[in-house]
């Protein structure tokens, strides 16, 4: 089953235009589909040859030696080579496979997971170059793509360094899937499945493919999250430790230290600091870095309604699987293991009502061009749209938090506000017309007021709340 990615797919796509051999990086956090993305690319009739190729995912003992061995066994099994000479160095292995498959015509390459590949061979980006330079580039026709979930790699070794600036193509960061293309994993009678129970699962998995689907979708969301979250042998139970190993690996124990301060809060990279009374430093703004490369956290920037960016940011967790495993399942794990957790209602939870809100707003912050659309804002309009903070200070009327403010070129300014929860009244009115009040509006700005709801909402509110907001969104819509 292959759901959505058609951004992506045009974008490669594209490429089978050009008459010059093309060096591409696809970036992702595990799991978003890359590999899957790659495959489908590579079933294109275009292609006379696909060949993927995935280093083993590092251990402490592990090195580029065997890396090279297991290199050479993948090629023995998926192509059916013999006499395949013992590499020494990576730069044999380049060599090789461009005269095994680099003849003439169109052939994409895929070197999936290169950190991997990398691991223990500090001098492989510089034979990759060597490589592409005397070798690969030579077939006008080759598509070469490095792939890896640790980004941050690519992106130090790679598209940040000198050895390849012009030669990268195509840089392409794979995200969670659109809203509407998660609705597909509940199958030919999706439509039948309500939005607040499509929104408990994506609560957990947001719009990664591979959890959703471990769906079995005739069961309740609350089966399937007990299934997966709060039994020993669930994928979710399991997730996070091998996420943290396989990309972190030695430091992995301040990445997590700093995702369970942002749990419940969105933190300046100084307070994360002194929560975790760590100092605030380069290498801590480098685990920070690492974290949002790797598409875990967030950084939101503040900016004024002059369109002005501030240099003052906040993160955020981005990813809802992380929030949900540190939340609630970490918590529980001698519980989960002696079976003495028994999750019939995510009700049960501790403040869940308060986490399912900041997942909420994660999947909404995510589809932010579902949004443009539903409220008929072209692309090309928005100059700067995000969560909005504005301090109490000589300058200001008060302080107020906006759940996402959207000011368009045309000097719209769109104040959302998001709601999750059981039920809401005309009070959300009062809410919203508090915030406008403190902001300092730019002359010849109008101000449209839009609510994003996922909630119960009786008729004689919903005339109220049409009254007042310009545009009504629920949630089921941007599904």
């Amino acid at each position: 089953m292959f759901i959505g990615r058609g951004r992506e797919l045009k974008l490669l796509n594209g490429l089978l235009k050009k008459n010059t051999a093309t060096l591409i990086a696809i970036t992702g956090r595990r799991r978003i589909g890359k590999s899957s993305l790659l495959i489908k690319f590579g079933q294109q009739k275009e292609f006379k040859k696909y060949i993927h190729l995935q280093g083993l995912a590092p251990r402490p003992e592990l090195s580029y030696r065997e890396q090279l061995q297991h290199i050479r066994k993948e090629l023995k099994v998926k192509y059916k080579l013999s006499k395949i000479p013992e590499f020494n160095s990576w730069l044999e292995v380049f060599f090789y496979l461009n005269d095994k498959f680099n003849a003439k015509g169109r052939t994409l390459l895929v070197l999936d997971e290169i950190s991997w590949m990398a691991h223990g061979y500090p001098e492989f980006a510089g034979e990759l170059k060597v490589a592409w330079d005397d070798a690969f580039k030579s077939n006008s026709q080759l598509i070469l793509a490095i792939c890896g979930s640790v980004s941050s790699w690519i992106e130090d070794n790679i598209l940040k360094k000198t050895d390849f600036v012009g030669r990268i193509s195509l840089s392409l960061r794979v995200d969670e899937l659109a809203l509407d293309d998660t609705s597909l994993f509940w199958g030919k009678n999706h439509s039948k499945i309500s939005s607040y129970e499509k929104l408990k699962i994506l609560a957990i998995t947001g719009g990664v493919p591979l959890y959703l689907e471990e769906m079995i979708v005739s069961d309740s969301a609350e089966s399937n999250i007990a299934r997966l979250c709060f039994d020993e042998s669930g994928l979710l139970y399991r997730e996070f430790d091998q996420i943290f190993n396989e990309i972190f690996q030695k430091d992995g124990e301040i990445y997590k230290e700093i995702l369970q301060v942002l749990t419940k809060n969105k933190l300046a990279a100084i307070d994360i600091a002194k929560k975790l009374k760590y100092p605030f430093n380069g290498d801590f703004s480098n685990y920070l870095s690492k974290l949002e490369s790797a598409s875990f956290i967030q950084r939101d920037y503040f900016f004024d309604l002059q369109g002005n960016i501030s240099s003052l940011s906040r993160y955020r967790i981005k990813d809802n699987y992380l929030r949900f495993y540190l939340s609630y399942i970490l918590p529980n794990k001698i519980k989960i293991k002696q079976g003495q957790l028994a999750i019939k209602t995510l009700d049960q939870l501790l403040n869940w009502n308060t986490i399912l809100g900041l997942q909420f707003e994660n999947l909404l912050l995510s589809n932010l061009p579902s949004i443009y659309n539903k409220i008929g804002i072209p692309l090309t309009s928005v100059q700067y749209a995000g969560p909005y903070v504005q301090k109490h200070n000589s300058k200001t009327k008060g302080a107020c938090q906006i759940d996402l403010l959207i000011y368009t070129k045309e000097k719209v300014l769109y104040v959302c506000e998001m709601k999750c929860k059981a039920h809401v009244d005309s009070s959300v009115i009062k809410e919203v017309e508090k915030k406008i009040s403190v902001l300092r509006i730019p002359r010849q700005t109008s101000i449209r007021t839009v609510l994003i709801y996922e909630s119960d909402v009786s008729e004689r509110a919903k005339e109220q709340l049409l009254a007042y907001f310009t545009h009504l969104i629920p949630f089921v819509q941007l599904l």
